[in-house]
């Protein structure tokens, strides 16, 4: 982004009024925030956002004079999810942040809304408090991150749960005497998930 500066020479000894008097100064920039052309006043601002104060310097007739910029971040180009990725056993929980930029790394602060993916891997308030589903397995990009119209995510892993049932099979048997019989054992966490 460009903006042009302008000079102007003021002061009368005899009346004491304003009498602005045109001038071509030296324009130069004394504390960051972008550049200048030293002969138009044509500044271009820098890549960091922030307030620059009295960074632009005129300078004519031994006479010198200033002016505070202000670099406002761009617009949303990048959403990042904190943090990108988690584990967590059946229903746990998570609680998901995000931050948003410009194209240069500077924070926009934009609206965040979440979202779901992958609707088997959990669900998700807009605010960014997520509940583990009940199937084991890794869900890439299953949390989704919305500002501006760009999206970030995050990954998902939700491990096995722990031994909560065990069947045998068959329940019930006949076997003559001194035949034998064999009997199979699985288990299964608290969601039914063989283990």
């Amino acid at each position: 982004m460009t903006a042009t500066f302008t000079a102007s020479l003021g002061g009368n000894a005899l009346t004491n009024a304003s009498n602005p008097v045109t001038v071509t100064p030296v324009w130069s920039v004394q504390a960051g925030g972008g550049t200048i052309d030293s002969a138009s006043g044509v500044f271009t601002a820098g890549v960091l956002a922030g307030t620059f104060t009295n960074t632009i310097q005129a300078t004519a007739g031994g006479i010198t004079s200033t002016a505070t910029v202000v670099v406002r971040a761009g617009a949303t180009t990048l959403v990042t999810i904190h943090p990108q990725s988690t584990t967590l056993a059946p229903g746990g929980t998570q609680a998901f942040t995000a931050s948003t930029s410009d194209s240069h790394g500077n924070a926009t602060n934009t609206a965040v809304v979440f979202s779901m993916a992958t609707a088997s891997a959990g669900s998700i308030t807009g605010q960014g408090a997520f509940t583990a589903g009940s199937t084991p397995g890794t869900y890439p990009g299953a949390v989704v991150a919305t500002s501006a119209g760009v999206q970030g995510t995050a990954d998902v892993t939700i491990n096995q749960a722990a031994l909560s049932q065990l069947t045998v099979a068959p329940a019930t048997v006949q076997v003559r005497a001194g035949a034998s019989v064999g009997f199979v054992a699985t288990g299964a966490d608290a969601f039914g998930n063989p283990v």
